[in-house]
């Protein structure tokens, strides 16, 4: 576990998963938030979204999570 700095309402962190490196994204508000860490570049691809619309989405550098949403990330 090791918690990424965020603002907000989102809470995220990366967990090593089968030698992977994933990052939680958690938007606990109800309103849209726009993730961006400063300290970690992020790159990959969404492996599971709260709302089951994103699989395979790409991520660069940011996500947009909308109100109440949480993100799986593998990161590359």
């Amino acid at each position: 576990y090791t918690p990424i700095a965020a603002c907000s309402d989102v809470l995220a962190y990366v967990r090593t998963y089968a030698g992977q490196p994933r990052l939680i994204a958690l938007n606990l508000g109800s309103e849209p938030q726009r993730f961006e860490p400063q300290q970690m570049a992020v790159q990959g691809r969404i492996v599971l979204s709260t709302h089951l619309d994103r699989v395979d989405e790409a991520v660069c550098g940011a996500i947009d999570l909308r109100g109440d949403e949480g993100v799986i990330v593998s990161l590359v």
